[in-house]
């Protein structure tokens, strides 16, 4: 949504891609299988299910609160770019992505043009690579760029879903933060009203935010992730209405 015309959008897009690093193909791919799996079994990180081995669900919350989610993005595109037939394969898919939860994302990625894939992860090696030279970049200085990046992104990625309903839209919060952090993000910590919304750009986020109605403060509810998980008997989602899956697929 960065803008009306298509041809804007998506360049803007590669290049924002870019600096992540990751694929602007990848990136939407992934986003919106998020927005028809939230809170369901593959997305489930602040609670332990009956039947599930908590030390699992310890190691997926844990790889998230510091930061080793984030590189599941770049490694899964290098895989992706080097390993095409690997990427496309059971073993892969089931075996591998099936014990962190990555199984459905990666079934979906291997559905989309691979051209256009393999396009947009080679733009992002040679912008990098461009980056390093044209700002003298020394290796230590651009890996903790990123892994102060990989942490403040990952502490995001699930304080606006932790202990929410389980409900594919409505299982998010709208985050009470400090009004210049909010401007920073984007509106990001608005989320729930980002799933109701999908297709409203973040700068307009606030219109569907009901600002009299309590919400959870950001800190806090991130702090409390530090704890750990906690057991839930609470049945899985509902399936996701099909208008809402239309649009995702718009």
């Amino acid at each position: 949504h960065f803008h009306r015309n298509t041809t804007v959008n998506e360049a803007f897009g590669i290049v924002c891609a870019a600096f992540f690093p990751t694929s602007l193909l990848f990136q939407r791919v992934v986003h919106f299988g998020h927005h028809r799996r939230n809170r369901t079994e593959w997305e489930l990180f602040d609670h332990y299910q009956p039947g599930v081995p908590r030390y699992k669900t310890l190691f997926r919350l844990y790889c998230l609160l510091t930061g080793f989610f984030w590189l599941s993005a770049p490694l899964g595109c290098a895989i992706y770019l080097l390993t095409g037939p690997f990427f496309r394969s059971r073993i892969f898919q089931q075996v591998i992505c099936r014990w962190y939860g990555f199984e459905p994302m990666v079934a979906d990625l291997a559905t989309v043009p691979g051209w256009r894939m393999r396009f947009e992860i080679m733009f992002t090696i040679v912008f990098q690579t461009a980056l390093v030279f044209a700002l003298d970049l020394s290796l230590l200085g651009w890996l903790l760029c990123y892994v102060a990046f990989a942490l403040n992104w990952c502490s995001l990625q699930y304080t606006d879903h932790a202990w929410t309903a389980r409900d594919i839209v409505h299982g998010a919060s709208n985050l009470r933060v400090n009004r210049v952090v909010q401007w920073i993000f984007l509106n990001y910590h608005h989320h729930l009203a980002h799933h109701q919304h999908p297709e409203v750009p973040w700068i307009h986020l606030p219109r569907f935010v009901d600002f009299d109605r309590p919400r959870p403060s950001f800190l806090g509810t991130y702090l409390r992730l530090w704890r750990g998980p906690t057991p839930t008997d609470e049945p899985p989602p509902a399936p996701l209405d099909e208008r809402v899956a239309q649009r995702l697929r718009a």
